[in-house]
């Protein structure tokens, strides 16, 4: 029977960024190349993080890049100018301060139906595939889909 792994379906070219660059060299990072997120590495090319287009956007829990509440601005106790400000001030910040820490990775043996589930029960929308603590590839929901695209009856043994 045939297993497909994450080495099989996996994008082997990964744009990344390291933790001590900022967040305004980041967004253009991400902008440029048309990517959503940027897997984090440290100076030894280890991943320590991951940092995504929804880091960008207000949390349900906290205004992006500060410790203000949403509900203050709902209250109307922050204004949209200090909303901006905030965003703007934010491009300073070093990549470390915002990224997740908390990562769900795979190896490049796990088979796809392990990374579909691991998607689907952490909610997120792609998965780093690491080796020995290196990226070596990373799987997106854009992976799965081109799968079910490529896939033939003939591909399909039980």
């Amino acid at each position: 029977m045939y297993t497909t792994k994450a080495r099989d379906i996996m994008t082997r070219t990964v744009v990344t960024i390291r933790e001590d660059q900022t967040l305004a060299e980041a967004a253009r990072l991400m902008l440029n190349r048309k990517v959503s997120c940027l897997p984090v590495l440290d100076r030894a090319g280890d991943l320590v993080g991951i940092l995504t287009h929804t880091d960008f956007t207000a949390q349900r829990r906290h205004l992006p890049f500060s410790d203000t509440p949403v509900l203050a601005l709902l209250g109307g106790l922050t204004s949209f100018r200090e909303i901006a400000e905030a965003y703007r001030d934010a491009g300073a910040l070093p990549v470390a301060q915002v990224m997740k820490r908390k990562l769900i990775t795979a190896a490049p043996d796990t088979p796809v139906g392990e990374i579909v589930e691991k998607m689907v029960q952490h909610e997120i929308k792609r998965v780093p595939v690491v080796d020995a603590g290196k990226l070596v590839g990373i799987i997106s929901r854009h992976d799965l889909l081109k799968l079910v695209a490529d896939r033939r009856p003939s591909a399909r043994s039980a």
